[in-house]
């Protein structure tokens, strides 16, 4: 009975936060925003950021631990024809870089955002960044139709724990 109830309450929590990996249900990018701010990861990212920045959408690029980048790294810091911050979150992982997004933006008064990531770390970089952020942002996706189960393991456990166990920004 025991074995039972604790399959039951794994697969109650545990699924639908597979499907929230492998199908992620985002908004539209909107045509004006006050930055594109990059999560690390693939340099995919950062193209399409590249991308957004092109079509208009904001002046201003943030990309976390930008300085690893060759595509920015020689940007980093300027501010024409566009400004371009590379900072480095004190916590590198998910959650230390929607913090550190969401103290920029304070500190530089913006009230929406264009979140740009891989389209399986969506649904929880935007979990945190909805907490760690005071305006509203929006997510641009990079499709990764050819990940890995592991990475999408290690996303539910990423996910399960940022919605169960540390509901902190």
């Amino acid at each position: 009975m025991t074995v039972t109830v604790l399959l039951a309450a794994a697969a109650i929590t545990v699924l639908p936060l597979v499907r929230m990996v492998r199908n992620p249900d985002f908004d539209t990018t909107p045509d004006q925003a006050d930055a594109v701010l990059v999560f690390a990861g693939e340099s995919a990212r950062l193209v399409l950021a590249l991308e957004l920045i092109d079509r208009g959408v904001s002046d201003t690029l943030v990309v976390s631990l930008g300085t690893n980048e060759p595509l920015v790294a020689e940007r980093c810091g300027s501010t024409a024809p566009i400004e371009v911050l590379c900072p480095e979150p004190q916590e590198i992982d998910t959650r230390g870089e929607a913090r550190m997004f969401g103290a920029l933006a304070r500190e530089r008064g913006w009230d929406n955002v264009v979140a740009v990531t891989g389209d399986y770390h969506g649904a929880r970089a935007r979990m945190l960044l909805d907490r760690c952020l005071d305006g509203a942002a929006s997510f641009a996706l990079v499709d990764w139709d050819d990940v890995g189960w592991s990475v999408v393991r290690n996303e539910v456990a990423g996910l399960w724990v940022a919605r169960f166990l540390d509901r902190s920004c």
